[in-house]
């Protein structure tokens, strides 16, 4: 037996489409099944992929007091990093200094 609800459906048109998600672009904002009409007995499953933002690089340079560099410059790339917490250098330690 059809529920009330399949019954109201059953023919209409539906369209969906992706939601705004913060740091994130939608890769495939119309996927194949995002229209259609409902038909009874169907479960429709419609699937949007999402990539997420880049941040910009970090550059972590290492100089002692009087402006020699001490260490290599360190980059921290960005892609796929944009709102994320973590985001780290490596801990360095220099034998004759003190951080």
């Amino acid at each position: 037996m059809n529920s009330s609800r399949e019954q109201v459906s059953q023919g209409l048109p539906y369209t969906t489409s992706p939601v705004s998600i913060t740091n994130f672009t939608v890769v495939n904002p119309t996927p194949a099944n995002n229209t259609g009409t409902f038909t009874p007995g169907v479960n429709y499953v419609i699937t949007y992929e999402y990539k997420r933002d880049d941040a910009g690089d970090i550059t972590a340079n290492y100089y002692d007091t009087h402006g020699n560099r001490i260490e290599t410059t360190e980059v921290l790339p960005g892609a796929n990093k944009l709102g994320l917490s973590i985001y780290y250098s490596t801990k360095r330690t220099f034998a004759t200094m003190t951080l």
